[in-house]
C-alpha cells in the first residue's frame, strides 16, 4: 500500500514502493515476488506493441524468473536462491516505481492503472537452488497459474 490514490498519481509521476517478504515460519523458506501491472498499447511500437505501464529498479539481491502478460516475478537470491531464515526480512525488491510517460490518450485507454504484488514462500528441503527451476517447482506446488 502507498497510500496514493488512483487520482493522484498519472504518466511521469513515480512513487515509494518497498515490497519486502518476512519469514514468520519456523524453517527456512525461498521466496518469490509477482508483480502485476497492466500494459498500455505503446503508439510507438508495432501492432503488438503492449508495454508495461511501470519501470523499477531491481535490487541486486532479486532475480527475474518470469515475465510475460503484464506479470513478473522474482526470485529472492542471484545465481543461487538465498534462504530466507525464521525471523530474517528480505531486503527490498525497489525501493520506487514510475508510470511511464505516455500520451493523454494512451492514459485514457487504460481501465485500471492498479498493481498487485503477490510473495510466495517454500520450504527448501529438496527443491532447487536455481532461481527458475525453483519458481517452477512452486508453482507447481502452489497451482500457480
Amino acid at each position: 500500500d502507498t497510500g496514493i490514490s488512483s487520482g493522484e498519481i498519472g504518466p511521469g509521476d513515480s512513487f515509494s514502493v518497498s515490497p519486502v517478504i518476512f519469514n514468520d515460519a519456523t524453517e527456512e523458506m525461498y521466496v518469490f515476488v509477482e508483480i502485476q501491472m497492466p500494459e498500455y498499447t505503446d503508439s510507438s511500437l508495432p501492432e503488438s506493441g503492449d508495454s508495461l505501464l511501470y519501470t523499477f529498479d531491481v535490487n541486486e539481491e532479486w532475480t527475474l524468473v518470469e515475465s510475460g502478460n503484464g506479470t513478473v516475478v522474482y526470485a529472492y537470491g542471484r545465481a543461487d536462491m538465498t534462504a530466507l531464515q525464521p525471523g530474517e526480512s528480505t531486503s527490498s525488491l525497489t525501493t520506487q516505481m514510475t508510470m511511464k510517460s505516455i500520451t493523454h490518450a494512451e492514459y485514457a485507454d487504460i481501465d485500471d492503472i492498479n498493481i498487485t504484488i503477490t510473495g510466495y514462500a517454500m520450504g527448501t528441503e529438496g527443491m532447487s537452488t536455481i532461481p527458475t527451476d525453483a519458481w517452477n517447482e512452486c508453482k507447481t506446488i502452489g497451482n500457480i497459474q
